[in-house]
């Protein structure tokens, strides 16, 4: 169970390189790094990403004409913004991202995905705040909030020795690439739990002499995620079901600023969400990691159906 907990952190601070898929590596002017290992330290990051992935969806449900339409390969772009902070020593988080994708169709459709998402371990919430917005000759627009209640997260001198354990095993996993004048380049030899079962890949961090964030390159070889997984209904098309999800591609994520502290208490604050939350019943840590690595998959999965649906229509509007 206090894997569970390490599982979760690490997987929203490598939730930000998971706007697309993939990118390349780094490799410094020196051999060395300023430090003798990779480190993780409380931090507040701000940043872009760009990149395209090409995405074979097998979904249940979808009308004829729609699930046609998904039979090829989907090529999409994708661009996005985020803001990450996370806490090292009280393990709190607070993630906002926007990510743009476009369907590369007939008629270029773009859907926007806003998410937000908060982890407040004293409380023992979860907060999953996201909104799925597409333009199109009919547009399309999806809302929802949910506040988990944890039941078995542990004190957090529990989960500090845990997490120093986490952070041993990362370090025997990540190497020195060189070092550029300013910044270390470290690469992963794979991601952590749990988007280490969700895809292959590795990353690279770009970091200073005080572990800030400067870029970060993800290098993924597949994203192969196995279903049922159910949907909320989507406009026009209904309940819908995900068999498998296939992925690969690349993004480079490049920090525009960083500097040391996590998330404040406004920020832990999901009353100040512009969104009215559900509170959801309690749920063991067990399920709550599952929850979040779902819930992030399910947003722009459905943003890219959502495209789908509005290129259908725009298709026929035009015709």
């Amino acid at each position: 169970m206090n894997r569970s907990v390490g599982a979760v952190i690490a997987g929203c601070a490598a939730a930000v390189m998971l706007h697309g898929c993939g990118g390349g590596g780094g490799g410094g002017s020196s051999s060395t790094c300023l430090n003798k290992q990779v480190d993780l330290v409380s931090q507040s990051v701000q940043g872009s990403t760009t990149g395209s992935l090409t995405a074979t969806l097998d979904i249940k449900g979808l009308p004829p004409q729609i699930a046609k339409l998904l039979e090829a390969p989907i090529p999409v772009s994708v661009d996005g913004d985020f803001d990450l902070k996370f806490d090292l020593e009280q393990f709190n988080v607070r993630l906002d991202t926007t990510d743009n994708l476009e369907l590369k169709a007939v008629i270029p459709i773009k859907a926007t995905v806003d998410e937000k998402i908060i982890f407040d371990a004293s409380k023992k919430e979860l907060v999953l705040d996201s909104k799925i917005t597409v333009d199109a000759v009919k547009p399309m627009n999806i809302a929802n909030c949910s506040v988990l209640t944890i039941n078995d997260i542990p004190p957090v001198e529990n989960i500090t020795e845990f997490f120093k354990t986490l952070k041993t095993a990362m370090q025997a996993e990540t190497e020195c690439k060189g070092n550029d004048g300013t910044y270390d380049d470290w690469r992963t030899k794979a991601l952590p739990d749990p988007i280490s079962k969700l895809v292959t890949a590795s990353a690279d961090f770009h970091m200073d002499k005080d572990y800030l964030w400067h870029e970060i390159d993800l290098n993924l070889q597949k994203v192969d995620v196995e279903g049922p997984i159910p949907l909320p209904p989507l406009p026009v098309v209904g309940n819908l079901t995900i068999n498998s999800v296939k992925a690969n591609g690349n993004t480079k994520v490049d920090v525009k600023a960083s500097s040391k502290g996590g998330p404040s208490a406004t920020d832990l604050d999901y009353t100040k969400l512009t969104d009215k939350c559900t509170k959801l019943p309690p749920m063991d840590f067990e399920d709550v990691v599952r929850f979040l690595s779902e819930h992030r998959m399910k947003a722009r999965i459905m943003g890219l159906l959502m495209a789908v649906v509005a290129n259908d229509v725009s298709e026929t509007v035009v015709v």
